[in-house]
C-alpha cells in the first residue's frame, strides 16, 4: 500500500471533483458509517424509492442531495414515468442530475467488508491487472459468433 508522507495537508482523495455516489434507497442510510472513510470526502445523489412521504435519515458530515418521487416529478414533468420506482431503477435520475465525470454506484445493503474477514479490498482496482484463469476463455464462455458475408444488393 502507497503511503504518504506526513504534511500539513491531508491528501486529496482520488477523483475528488469528479465523482458522485449514487445510492437508490428505501431505507435509513445507516450503512453509510461503514462506508464513511471512503465516501465522506465525496458527493452523494441518493434517490429514494418507495413513498416519498417517509423520510430517510442520512448521516451528518455526508456532502449530498436527496430526491424523491415528487422531485423527480416536478424536475421532469410528463416524462418522470421513465423512472421506474419498482426495481432501484430510480438510481438512473442520480445518472441524470450528476454534473461529475465519473459516477459510483451502491446499494443500500451493500456493507463493506468487516475486518474480522481477513480480507484486503483495494481502493482502486485497475481492469489492466484483473486477468482470468488460464482455464476460462472467452470460447468456452460465449457461444460462436457467425459473420454474414456482405452480398450486394
Amino acid at each position: 500500500m502507497a503511503t504518504v508522507e506526513a504534511s500539513s495537508h491531508a491528501p486529496m482523495p482520488l477523483l475528488k471533483d469528479e465523482l458522485d455516489i449514487v445510492i437508490p434507497t428505501i431505507r435509513n442510510l445507516d450503512f453509510l458509517e461503514m462506508w464513511r472513510p471512503f465516501f465522506e470526502p465525496y458527493h452523494l445523489i441518493i434517490v429514494q424509492d418507495g413513498d416519498p412521504s417517509k423520510t430517510i435519515n442520512v448521516l451528518d458530515g455526508f456532502d449530498y442531495e436527496l430526491y424523491n418521487r415528487n422531485d423527480i416529478n416536478r424536475i421532469l414533468g410528463p416524462k418522470a414515468s421513465c423512472i421506474s420506482f419498482k426495481d432501484s431503477a430510480c438510481r438512473y435520475f442520480g445518472y441524470m442530475v450528476s454534473k461529475k465525470k465519473y459516477i459510483f454506484t451502491i446499494d443500500d445493503d451493500c456493507f463493506s467488508s468487516t475486518p474480522n474477514a481477513n480480507i484486503q479490498v483495494p481502493k482502486m482496482v485497475y481492469w489492466k491487472y484483473i486477468s482470468l484463469p488460464n482455464e476460462w476463455t472467452l470460447e468456452h464462455e460465449v457461444p460462436p459468433v457467425k459473420t454474414i458475408p456482405d452480398v450486394a444488393i
